[in-house]
Order: structure tokens, then C-alpha cells, then sequence
């Protein structure tokens, strides 16, 4: 797949940012208000004591429950901090609580030296005194009790005090919140994407743009943030993103969309990803940008979402990933990042956010964390740092790459910086940042920085370093070094990236090389370049890669380098009215329109693209030096004896027309192949000597009947061959090739059979066959030789249990010669035989039949010789049931059943699984279990249609018998209409109509009935969303839970955009209890619903109790009761209501 940075995490959610935790009244009505107000204000949710006060009497449980529900704890350390037990009790769990989850803690010092809280001098000394001669009026055998406690007072003291912390002694209170805000909008804006290390001048970005982000009922829910590049808009955009993401229901950060758009099939893949993400499936398949952009739009209507696209330079990629935006459901929120301040129309709502450069403060003090590790300068350094950042003109990227490399350097080399910077004070950003190119160390880091910059980015970083090693770098360490410099960065999926503005400047390396003659470069990668040079025939020795890509790829799209412009029409009108956030301000926001209409382009290119027929292998044979080659949609005629010989990567994606390779291509030094939409019919005859080829890629090749001769690959590691449709043979040498981790057989349709010598590859990490439609895994089974090359070299048969039953030849079992997959003869193993695990090493960890025709009489009822396992697909395979021993995975992470529309059943899951998708398996009924649900499991269910059960967590049941459910909810009077009930399932997104149904789960009994009236036996019946009541004496008797009626009409939205929830709070004990049902009665127009909830509590509601119950529905609710249910003394006694 290709890269995209996600939001799905697996922490749970929390209801807090911040705990407040401090002392004393005075200090809330001054400081504690302005630093809470100052916290909400940026988005960040703040619990504060009296304020929560107001709204009822807080406990000391509750209070511990919010720290449990809190991110970060602010510790207000104060004079009188010490008297208080209360604090310091709160301390002491503040602390359990960092041990036990990571709870993050900063300690503010406000007005007391942070040294008399670590050894409890002055105040604090005087109060652990008062509390020593406190214990020694109590009683003896209470004492040894209260004076641990007061040791662990002390030591959480002194632990709290040691952290890094912040300490107002005297100045400007409002400067010293603003420091506090900062520190921890920093720490929690790190918690999902990680971005700058310093994000110095983000937070007031952040702040000036937080208020739309926050407001569901804007019609405005598209924002823009545009500027120039290495600005900072990616970094503004991460930091909104993560400090928001958890208030949706769907978050999704789609990064690099330029980049990745740049590639073959580029807008598909942008899709891909999204949508990979979306529904958890490892593969998507997807050939149409429409479909796509339907797709994405399926998935989201019905979610409140936060989508944010990261580098966006052209319509159509909006297109793509959004169609229009008209259907974008309220509350949620669309961030799109651009260069391009045109990129959208004035002709529909939306945000415009420009941001502007940071200011001289901003830029030292960025520019010092990088340099010197603190916000400023180190004196010997100030005035060559001051005369550095006036260079940068408040660049951020620029700032910190100059940064990187100048850090530990000597005066000397900070002088003849600043007077090379001197004399490009009127030039280009390039040629600041080009600096830092400079300073590299030696020619090998250049040579990796200008390869990359030129031809990998985004590329896999394993897979760049294979070639580059092969091309006598020390890749790793090069690659490294450019990190640690901010001239390279990886993303998560381990894709290399590059700035824009540091690939421009490597390219202006190259281009300066020889201004007038391009043949004369070392790397070529402009189009027109390319062409002219292969149709002159004027290429030379310096030539090392070329890229040229012609129609049907993105030659269409110009190079900056080419002068050319690539900006849609744009009409300058006056339309766009700009709303200045605060006075003097030099952020501002503009409310505009946007409309993903395409306007009249001005023409891409200066000069009319040549005919590529013409092109002539020939015109190679000059590149000896040549080691990278990648062409889409090019033609080549003429003889390959003279082409380059040191070629170390070849990609041709297309418009290879030989059937076989012909005579003279370069394969000796080759270690990366890629010829997909190939024209081959095979490779070659016989073996050729490809020693160094690791990677082997002739997917698509829609012609391919058979594979090469493996013999001479003896280091290959990837075999892909998906979609070769009408392949028929793989050649049986590929048994020999013990270093092979990837064997993609997707989608090869016409294969039937399998060379017997592929179960014995023992490195085969991933395997996939999905799509092999025609492959007779049930022959293999029966293949006695095949099972006899499976049994040799068991030295031990008494591995066997039974005696009575001998091994399946005379042959002894080799306990290494299995390796990838035993779909085929696993049933045949004998139930007798010992565990496989102990007889198999397997390695296999990805294994993907996916639409292979697989039964379950092809299913092994042992899995558990498959331990390695990871990742599992049996996706649209007519499969009714899985083996029990599904379980013995115990590696397994994700498991794609999506499409078995004949699953009925899912057995026990392995506790490590992360993601199930069983979307459209439409004759699912029951799940036996869901691991890790409601915690990280990603779980689709989606058209589960059928699903009534998934045990452990609910079971829906028809009512068959009307009066054991109205005794289970006390209304044995209510006379029940034989109308079917609509139902709405939240869990698989289906609808369903029929008779009466009672849903079980987490201990409560639901049931949805036709009526508009609460039965008379609830007394106490509330029109409004609340009932409190005081728990009334019961003598005798024992409450054991409660019972709930709502009333209600049709829900103001449709139904699976808003849950429903009843929320019961026991104020007096603290404890509080939230439901909300995975199922859910549909009442029509005119016809309301009775929601009967019985609740079964135990002990957890005693006499004199305050008890509150509440609503939270998205639907019109008529009245509502509430029931208490006591223990059975009598008929008469056994309910009582409020």
C-alpha cells in the first residue's frame, strides 16, 4: 500500500485533556480561572474542580475518576499546597496513575521554590509537622498507619518536585499561563502524529484557527491553510489533528497527496489508502477514480468525521478523494493543505486560513532548540545566530535544516556561512538550504541526498537501500545521516520523503552541472530533457539515472524547473471578504467559497511532446555509467547490445512490446526488476545469472504464460507476479530460492498447479493467492509424493502419540521443511500425530486466499502449525464455518473474512488480534467472541444483515412468547399490537424489520414495543431528559437494579448518524454508568416507540442514595420513568418506583 499517516488509535478515549489539581479558593478565583479559560480557549478540555462543583457535589471517587479520564495533570504547587491531605491523597493517586497508564504531569510552581517542596522546607515543613503531632494524639495501634502514609506524602513530594516543571517567583501572570498553554498543547499535540520537535509559533495558529473547528453548526466545513512551502502548513495541520481527532467518530490524516500523486495510477492509490484504512483491509481493489471517490463517500456520509488532506496542489486530487462536498454531514470538518492559494473557486462556503512567516523571536528561539538545545542563543553565538535567522527571513524549514548543520560547529564555520548567505541575500530559498547540502560530510551523502531527491521519493526505504548498497553506498548510515538533519524524513510505513523545497534545491545542484546541456548531467528526471536527449542521441557518460514518462503517465504535468505555470484559471474578483481575527494581527482567516469545478487551464507545456516512436534503444549506449532507469509508456526499437551494463534498478511500466527480453538487455548487475503491463510472454529461455536480483516484479503482464528459470537468482527475496492473468507455470527452480520472503500470486486466474518444491522455501514470510481461482488445492492434498517430499528426516517417530498409528511413509518427517502453507494436505494429517508446532518450524506470517473457491472441506482443522502467523485473508471464499483451533494463532493481528457470504459463524478468537473484518458476510448470525473490543479492535460487521449475537457482548432473541418479556418488565397490563418493530444495528449498519425482539447485553434487557405512553406503574414520569430522586428506605429488602422506560418519536436525524444513551449516576458513591444500546428501535412518523431497559446493579444502590438518570437521544422523547427493583419479599413489594 501506499503511505498515509492515520488517526485510528488504539488508546481509549478520554473525557479530559487536562486535571486541574491545586489548593485553596484564592488561588481559583484569580489564577485557576484565567489559566482554565486560557486552556479551553485552544480546545483543550479542562477539569477543574469548582467548576464541576456547580453542577452537584463532587466526591472524592469522582475526582480520582477524572484524573483516570485525563491526559495530563497541571499540579499547582502554592504555599499552602502542603495543608491540604486532600491534595496530597490526590497527589499520591496522580502519581499511581503515571505508573500505571503513562499519565503525563507538569508541575507548576506558582510563587514557592520548587526546592522546598523536594525537602519539604519553610510551609511545607511547618505542615508535616502539624500532621506529625496530629499522629502521635491518636491511638497507638493507628499510628504505624498514618505515619506511612506520610512517608509516601513526602516521597511523592519530592518525586513531583524533581520534573521538569514550570516556576512563576515574580512578573507577568498572563505570560506565565501563555508558557503553561504551550507546554501543554505541545505535549498532547504529539500524542497521535508526530511532528516537529519544537513547534515554535504553531500554537498561535492553532488558537486563531481551533473556534471553526469547534463549532458543529457552521455550514463552512472546509478549511483551507495556504502559504509558501516549508512554511509550516503540514505541521498546523498535525497539530489541529491530533489535538482534535478524538471527537470524532472517523479521523484520518492523509499526508504527501503531491508526492503520491505524482506516481503511475497516482489518484487511485490516494484512494487506496484512504479507503484501506477506513475498512481495515490490508488490499483494496480498485481500478476506477469514480468508484473510488463513491466508495469513500459510502463510508463517511453517515460518520462525524475529521479528514485532513496533507499537500494538496491540484483539483483533480480533491476530486478523487471527496467528488464534491456537498454531502460532507454536519459536525464534520475537512482540512486541506496547499502552496497554491488558488486552488479552490470563490463560489462556495468555505475557510481560507494564509499563514504568514514567523516573526525574529519566533525564528531565534526556533532556530536555538535546534542549534543549542535551549530558546536562545549561547552568548560566544548570539551574534552570528541573529545574523543567520535574518537570512532565513522567518522560513521555518529553512531555519531548522541551517540549524542541523551548523550545530557543534566552530565560529570559523559559522563566519564563512554567514558570508556565503551574504551573497545570496537576494536569491532563492534554495539556495539558503543549499547550505546545509554543503556541509555534508562527504560525496557519498551528497550522491544519496541528490538519488533521492531526484528519483525515490517515496519510496520504501528497505527497498532504496538494497539498490544503494549494490551501488557502493553505505545506504543506512547515509540515509541516516540525512535525517539527523532534516534534509530526509520516514514516514510511518517507512516511505522516504523529502521536503519540496530541499528536492528543488537538489535538482538546481544537478541543473547547474551543465546549464545549456542536459545530456551533460548526472541525473535526468525533466521530461522534455529526457526526450530531447534520447531522440538526439545526445546523451554522455555522465548520465547515472533518467526517468522519462510519456502520455497515459504525468508528463502532462510540469516541472517547476521548466518556468511553466500549473495553476487552474483563476478570476481575481473581490468575492473573498477576510475576517481579521484579532486587532494588528498578521493571521488572518477568509471566508470564501469552494467549489471542486475545474476552471480553463492555461496551457501546460511550451512545446508540442514529440512521438515516442522514434526512440531507439541506441540512444543508451553512451550512459555506461547509467544506474538507474525507470520509463512509463515508452517505446524502444532497435538492438540492446550496447545498452548500459552497470544498470543497478529498472522500472518500465509499460509499453514493453517484446514478448521475451531480447538479446543484450542488462540483467548482470541488476538488482531491482520492475516490468509491469508488460508485453512478455516469457522472460527468457533457459537460466540467465541475475546473482544480485532481490526484487522481481512482473505484475500485470497480462501476457505472461510462464515464469523465467530461478536458477540464477539466488538472492531474490520478492517474487510478485499479480494480475498475470493468463499464467499457466511457475518454473520448479523457484524451490531453490532460500532467501525469498514474498511470492504474490494474486489474481492469476489461469493458474492451476503449484511446483511441489514451493512448500519447501523456508524463508516465505508472505504468501498470497487470493484470486487463484483455478488452483486445485484439493489435487495437491491428494498428492502422495507431495506428502512424502513433506516427510523426511524425523529422527524421533515416537513424536507420534498413538503407537498404533504409523506415520504416513517410511520416511522420517523433517522438522523444518515446512514452511509456508499446509492448506493443502493439512486435513490429511492424522488426529493421533502430535502437536505440528512441535514438529514445523513456520515463518509464514501473511497468508492471502483471498476469492480462491476455498470450501470447508479445505480448511485444516489444526491451524495452530501456522504460529507465526500475523495477518490471515480468506476474503469472498465460500466458506460456511471456521476450525476451533482459529484460537492456537496466538501472533495473529488481522483477519479479512469480508465477503463470505456463506460464513454463518466465527469461533473463539486469539486475544492479539487487532482488526476483524467481516463486512457483507450476509449469512452471519453469531460471533463467539470479540478480543479487545471496545478497546483497540478494529471491527467491521458492516451488512452483517443476519448477526443476532456476539457473545459476551449482546444477543438479540425473537419474542416468542409475548408475557414472560412483559413480566421480565413489570407491565403484564400493557396490551402489545402484533406490529412488526424496525430495527437499527449500530454494530452491522442494517436495518431489519419483524416481530418483537429482546435485546440482552453488558447484563441489561432491552425491548422496543409500539406505544406512546409510559405505564401507569412508573409514578414518577419526567417530560424532560432528567430524574433525580433519593433512594427511599426499603425495609427488609434488597435493590437489585433498575428498570427504564422511554417514550419517543422519530429521531431527528437518520439513524446511524446519532447513538442513544441512558446515563444513571450514583452521586452519593461516585459512580456513574453510561449505555447505549447496539440496537435500536426506529420509531416511524405518527407511530412512537415504548424503549423498556431493565438494569441489573447488585449492591451499587443503598438507601438515601442520590440518584440522577439521564438522556442523551437524538430523538424526540415524549416522557420517561424510572423503576427501582428491589429483592422478592412479597408480589406486592418486589418493584417500587420513584
Amino acid at each position: 500500500m501506499m503511505r498515509v499517516e492515520k488517526a485510528s488509535v488504539s488508546r481509549p478515549r478520554c473525557s479530559y485533556h487536562v486535571y486541574l489539581s491545586y489548593r485553596g479558593k484564592e488561588i481559583s478565583v484569580n489564577f485557576i480561572n484565567i489559566l482554565h479559560t486560557a486552556l479551553t480557549d485552544v480546545g483543550i478540555q479542562t477539569f477543574k474542580r469548582h467548576s464541576e462543583a456547580r453542577k452537584g457535589k463532587i466526591v472524592g471517587s469522582e475526582l480520582q475518576k477524572a484524573v483516570k479520564e485525563s491526559r495530563i495533570s497541571i499540579i499547582v504547587f502554592t504555599e499552602d499546597y502542603g495543608y491540604s491531605r486532600r491534595c496530597l491523597d490526590e497527589l499520591v493517586n496522580i502519581l499511581e496513575r503515571k505508573q500505571s497508564a503513562g499519565h503525563m504531569i507538569l508541575p507548576v510552581f506558582y510563587r514557592v521554590d520548587p526546592s522546598h517542596i523536594r525537602k519539604q522546607r519553610e510551609s511545607y515543613a511547618k505542615a508535616f509537622h502539624n500532621y506529625e503531632e496530629q499522629i502521635m494524639a491518636k491511638k497507638v495501634e493507628r499510628r504505624n498507619e498514618h505515619i506511612a502514609k506520610i512517608k509516601i506524602w513526602r516521597s511523592s513530594l519530592t518525586e513531583v518536585a524533581n520534573m521538569a516543571g514550570i516556576v512563576l517567583e515574580d512578573g507577568d501572570e498572563l505570560k506565565f499561563i501563555q508558557e503553561i498553554v504551550e507546554d501543554i498543547w505541545g505535549k498532547l499535540s504529539r500524542k497521535v502524529l508526530s511532528f516537529a520537535p519544537y513547534p515554535v509559533g504553531i500554537y498561535s495558529h492553532v488558537k486563531a484557527i481551533n473556534f471553526w473547528l469547534q463549532d458543529s453548526s457552521t455550514n463552512s466545513r472546509t478549511l483551507m491553510i495556504y502559504g509558501e512551502p516549508g512554511i509550516g502548513k503540514t505541521t498546523i495541520a498535525k497539530a489541529l489533528f491530533n489535538l482534535h481527532c478524538d471527537r470524532f467518530q472517523c479521523s484520518r490524516f492523509l499526508g504527501d497527496i503531491r508526492e503520491i500523486a505524482k506516481e503511475s495510477c497516482g489518484l487511485i492509490n490516494l484512494q487506496k489508502n484512504l479507503l484501506s484504512d477506513l475498512l481495515k483491509e490490508d488490499k483494496i481493489d480498485l481500478n476506477d477514480i469514480d468508484r473510488g471517490a463513491s466508495t469513500i463517500k459510502e463510508c463517511l456520509v453517515h460518520k462525524k468525521f475529521l479528514l485532513v488532506l496533507d499537500d494538496v496542489d491540484d483539483l483533480n486530487q480533491l476530486k478523487g478523494l471527496l467528488d464534491s462536498r456537498d454531502w460532507i454531514p454536519p459536525g464534520s470538518k475537512v482540512i486541506i493543505t496547499t502552496t497554491n492559494e488558488h486552488l479552490l473557486n470563490p463560489l462556495d462556503a468555505c475557510v481560507m486560513y494564509e499563514t504568514k512567516r514567523m516573526n525574529n523571536h519566533e525564528a531565534l528561539k526556533l532556530f536555538s532548540l535546534h542549534t543549542f538545545g535551549q530558546d536562545h542563543p549561547v552568548k560566544e553565538y548570539m551574534k552570528h545566530s541573529k545574523q543567520i535567522v535574518k537570512h532565513c527571513r522567518g522560513l521555518p524549514l529553512a531555519l531548522q535544516v541551517l540549524a542541523s548543520s551548523l550545530r557543534g560547529g566552530s565560529i570559523d564555520m559559522w563566519e564563512g556561512a554567514i558570508q556565503k548567505l551574504e551573497r545570496y541575500s537576494e536569491c532563492h530559498n534554495h539556495k539558503v538550504l543549499e547550505l546545509s547540502y554543503e556541509a555534508l560530510p562527504d560525496d557519498h551523502d551528497k550522491n544519496v541526498f541528490l538519488d533521492i531527491s531526484c528519483f525515490f521519493v517515496g519510496k520504501d526505504k528497505d527497498y532504496i537501500i538494497k539498490v544503494l548498497d549494490e551501488c557502493g553506498f553505505h545506504a543506512t548510515a547515509e540515509i541516516q545521516n540525512l535525517i539527523d538533519r532534516y534534509l530526509l524524513t520516514v514516514t510511518p510505513d517507512n516511505k522516504l520523503m523529502m521536503h519540496q523545497l530541499l528536492q528543488e534545491m537538489g535538482k538546481e545542484v544537478i541543473c547547474r552541472e551543465s546549464p545549456i546541456e542536459p545530456g551533460k548531467r548526472s541525473r535526468i528526471w525533466h521530461h522534455k530533457d529526457a526526450l530531447s536527449i534520447l531522440h538526439e542521441e545526445t546523451a554522455t557518460e555522465s548520465i547515472e539515472g533518467l526517468v522519462l514518462k510519456m502520455r497515459g503517465s504525468d508528463e502532462s504535468k510540469p516541472d517547476r524547473h521548466e518556468s511553466i505555470s500549473k495553476r487552474p484559471y483563476f478570476n481575481d474578483s473581490q468575492s473573498i471578504s477576510t475576517l481579521t481575527l484579532k486587532k494588528n494581527s498578521s493571521k488572518r482567516l477568509r471566508v470564501g467559497c469552494l467549489s471542486w469545478g475545474q476552471g480553463n487551464s492555461v496551457s501546460a507545456r511550451s512545446q508540442t511532446v514529440q512521438n515516442e516512436a522514434g526512440m531507439n534503444a541506441n540512444a543508451f549506449s553512451k550512459m555506461q555509467e547509467l544506474r538507474y532507469l525507470e520509463l512509463e509508456n515508452v517505446q524502444l526499437s532497435g538492438t540492446f547490445e550496447g545498452f548500459p551494463k552497470k544498470l543497478r534498478w529498472i522500472r518500465w511500466y509499460g509499453r514493453f512490446q517484446s514478448t521475451s527480453f531480447p538479446n543484450g538487455f542488462p540483467h548482470e548487475n541488476l538488482v531491482v526488476l520492475e516490468m509491469n503491463n508488460s508485453n512478455l510472454h516469457q522472460t527468457w529461455e533457459g537460466a540467465k545469472s541475475l546473482r544480485s536480483l532481490k526484487i522481481l516484479d512482473l505484475g500485470h503482464s497480462h501476457s505472461l504464460m510462464k515464469t523465467p528459470n530461478f536458477s540464477g537468482m539466488p538472492n531474490l527475496e520478492r517474487l510478485i507476479l499479480e494480475d498475470c492473468i493468463n499464467l499457466v507455470k511457475v518454473h520448479e527452480s523457484i524451490g531453490r530460492l532460500h532467501k525469498l520472503l514474498v511470492l504474490n500470486l494474486k489474481g492469476c486466474e489461469s493458474l492451476k498447479k503449484l511446483p511441489r518444491k514451493v512448500w519447501e522455501i523456508k524463508s516465505l514470510q508472505e504468501l498470497t493467492l487470493c484470486g487463484c481461482s483455478k488452483l486445485e488445492l484439493s489435487r495437491i492434498m491428494r498428492n502422495g509424493k507431495f506428502l512424502q517430499a513433506l516427510t523426511r528426516d524425523v529422527t524421533n517417530r515416537d513424536q507420534f502419540s498413538s503407537k498404533a498409528e504409523k506415520p504416513i511413509c517410511s520416511d522420517s518427517l523433517s522438522a523444518k521443511s515446512v514452511y509456508s502453507i499446509f492448506w493443502s494436505w493439512m486435513p490429511l494429517w492424522p488426529k493421533s500425530a502430535g502437536s505440528m508446532s512441535d514438529i514445523f518450524q513456520i515463518t509464514l506470517q501473511s497468508l492471502d486466499i483471498s476469492h480462491s473457491n476455498l470450501t470447508d472441506t479445505l480448511i485444516p482443522y489444526d491451524l495452530s502449525v501456522l504460529s507465526s502467523l500475523k495477518h490471515l485473508s480468506l476474503r469472498g471464499n465460500p466458506i460456511s464455518t471456521l476450525p476451533e483451533s482459529l484460537k492456537s494463532l496466538t501472533m495473529l493481528q488481522s483477519l479479512q473474512l469480508a465477503d463470505c457470504t456463506r460464513l454463518q459463524w466465527i469461533p473463539k478468537l486469539p486475544l492479539s488480534l487487532q482488526i476483524l473484518n467481516a463486512s457483507n458476510c450476509s449469512s452471519l448470525n453469531k460471533v463467539t467472541n470479540l478480543p479487545n473490543f471496545m478497546r483497540s479492535l478494529d471491527l467491521h460487521l458492516e451488512n452483517c444483515e443476519k448477526l443476532v449475537e456476539v457473545q459476551g457482548v449482546f444477543k438479540l432473541d425473537p419474542v416468542g412468547d409475548i408475557d414472560d418479556i412483559l413480566n421480565m418488565s413489570c407491565l403484564d397490563n400493557l396490551e402489545v399490537r402484533a406490529v412488526d418493530v424496525e430495527l437499527c444495528n449500530y454494530l452491522s449498519s442494517t436495518k431489519s424489520k419483524g416481530p418483537l425482539q429482546g435485546l440482552y447485553e453488558f447484563g441489561i434487557h432491552n425491548i422496543y414495543i409500539p406505544g406512546g405512553k409510559v405505564p401507569t406503574e412508573f409514578s414518577n414520569i419526567s417530560t424532560g431528559s432528567s430524574i433525580d430522586f433519593t433512594v427511599p428506605p426499603l425495609p427488609n429488602a434488597k435493590i437489585q437494579g433498575l428498570k427504564i422506560c422511554v417514550t419517543y418519536a422519530e429521531c431527528l436525524e437518520e439513524c446511524f448518524s446519532e447513538r442513544h444513551f441512558i446515563k444513571v449516576s450514583n452521586k452519593t458513591k461516585g459512580i456513574k454508568w453510561i449505555y447505549g444500546p447496539t440496537i435500536f428501535g426506529i420509531a416511524g412518523p405518527g407511530n412512537p416507540l415504548l424503549w423498556f431497559s431493565h438494569w441489573k446493579f447488585g449492591n451499587q444502590l443503598e438507601r438515601g442514595d442520590q440518584v440522577v438518570v439521564s438522556l442523551s437521544m437524538g430523538c424526540l422523547v415524549k416522557e420517561f420513568g424510572v423503576y427501582l427493583v428491589c429483592s422478592e419479599q412479597s408480589e406486592e413489594e418486589e418493584d417500587t418506583s420513584i
